[in-house]
Formats: C-alpha cells, sequence, structure tokens
C-alpha cells in the first residue's frame, strides 16, 4: 500500500507528506538537491513513480494502471 508521497534528496534523507508540492516546502534547508520523486509504502521503503503505481493498483487504491504514480492521482493522508 502507497502511504505518502515522498522526496529524496541525494543525501539519502527522505521527506514525506500528502504531495510532493507540500514537500518542496520543507526542503529549503537541504538547497533541492533531489535525487527522486516517489512515495513510501507501508513497511517504510522508498519506491520511484513506476514501483508505486503497480503497488496502488494491486492494491486497489487506483482503478487503473497508468506509466507513473503522481500524488495527484491517489488519495494520500
Amino acid at each position: 500500500m502507497v502511504k505518502s508521497a515522498a522526496i529524496i534528496l541525494k543525501s539519502g534523507k527522505i521527506y514525506t507528506g500528502k504531495n510532493h508540492a507540500d514537500i518542496y516546502f520543507k526542503i529549503k534547508e537541504d538547497n533541492y538537491k533531489i535525487k527522486d520523486c516517489g512515495f513510501i509504502n507501508e513497511k517504510g521503503e522508498f519506491l520511484d513513480r513506476f514501483k508505486a503505481v503497480k503497488v496502488a493498483y494491486e492494491c486497489g487504491q487506483i482503478k487503473k494502471i497508468v506509466n507513473k504514480l503522481f500524488s495527484s492521482d491517489i488519495e494520500l493522508s
């Protein structure tokens, strides 16, 4: 299950939130050294957008499979 949107920085630090736009406001102190945008699953693992769409579809969080998942495609808390 996809639990939250996430951005991982080149340093390895992961920021989470209900959508990626909200996360960008949190990462100012790290100078936006972004490695990838994705999601966190229920185990706390980072999933890129391609893996996250498969997980969300298999769990019934989205109705149809798309190329990659965006935070606007799924309701997150």
